[in-house]
């Protein structure tokens, strides 16, 4: 397996940071509110896209104290060359796959009642 050393420079409250992923893997980042895991998954994802689709949105993590300067002191994030896609396990990931408004688990039905039992009993 192979790791990759993410840089990440310049993002939200992050002046300059460094985190290990192994490729291929579930990595699973913990740590107390607030020590800015939220904005390092923000910026390798914002990044990513932004090398896919050509886009800004790694922009938006720019610090408070640098959003005065318009061409300087952007927020960076390198070590993501190999990366294609990233899916990140937060609470907007949960709520599109698993609260819904009206059911408990998307395709709850599908999942725990829809088998080969209850299909048997509706024919019969």
């Amino acid at each position: 397996m192979s790791s990759l050393y993410i840089q990440i420079q310049r993002c939200n409250s992050i002046e300059n940071g460094q985190v290990n992923l192994i490729e291929n893997s579930l990595n699973i980042k913990y740590a107390i509110n607030g020590t800015g895991k939220s904005s390092i998954s923000k910026a390798i994802q914002y990044a990513i896209n932004d090398k896919k689709n050509l886009t800004n949105n790694l922009l938006q993590l720019k610090p408070f104290k640098y959003r005065t300067d318009h061409s300087t002191n952007n927020p960076e994030v390198s070590g993501i060359e190999t990366i294609e896609s990233v899916a990140i396990f937060n609470e907007e990931y949960v709520n599109q796959y698993v609260f819904q408004p009206s059911e408990l688990l998307k395709n709850s039905f599908d999942i725990f009642i829809n088998n080969d039992e209850y299909k048997q009993g509706m024919n019969a």
